[in-house]
């Protein structure tokens, strides 16, 4: 990929690009994800109920290997790109990619959260920069926007299939419930020295 081709928007909070991936090759990644069981996703390792009420949807975990390698390869490429384009945070590490579903059937959603934490990788790194790639069409679900919050007014993240969102992982954020169909989405985040 040649820093040429992208033309990303950029938000006080948040830079959004379209053009990483093509429909073909976002359809591919929910077939992908959707080959593995999806389990409930929790918070903070589940081990508190109420954080873990604030969350309701099902996911699954992708680190790379022969047949998914190419995701990785095209969204960290493009991930670093962007954080050389705007953010210029020192990155070192990523962790495997989230494949996460959003369904009508339970309203599920994610609260209001921050994605900063030490010690997912190692305690001398913290999580600087969360991703998030929309896998489905904005037509196919209702509901399930990706707010960010910094000011009276939270932005609402562009909801366009193949559309990659790239915020500092300190942003407050949120998904809304998802009232009617189904939404999928890729998640990850790059790690790098702890903030100072």
């Amino acid at each position: 990929m040649q820093t040429s081709k992208i033309e990303p928007q950029f938000s006080p909070l948040f830079v959004y690009w379209h053009g990483a991936f093509t429909n073909a090759e976002i359809d591919r990644i929910v077939e992908l994800g959707l080959q593995k069981p999806l389990d409930d996703g929790v918070v903070n390792n589940g081990e508190n109920p109420e954080l873990h009420a604030s969350r309701t949807c099902t996911l699954n975990w992708m680190a790379p290997d022969s047949a998914n390698n190419w995701i990785f390869h095209k969204l960290q490429d493009a991930f670093l790109q962007l954080n050389d384009m705007y953010f210029k945070f020192e990155l070192d590490k990523f962790e495997p990619f989230q494949f996460t579903r959003y369904g009508s059937d339970r309203k599920e959603f994610y609260g209001k959260h921050i994605d900063c934490s030490r010690g997912a990788l190692d305690q001398s790194t913290s999580r600087k920069l969360s991703v998030t790639l929309q896998l489905s069409d904005a037509v196919d679900y209702e509901g399930g926007d990706l707010l960010l919050h910094g000011a009276d007014k939270p932005d609402i993240a562009p909801r366009k299939k193949g559309m990659l969102v790239l915020f500092p992982s300190y942003v407050l954020h949120e998904v809304t419930p998802v009232t009617a169909g189904t939404r999928y989405s890729l998640v990850t985040w790059a790690h790098g020295p702890l903030f100072r």
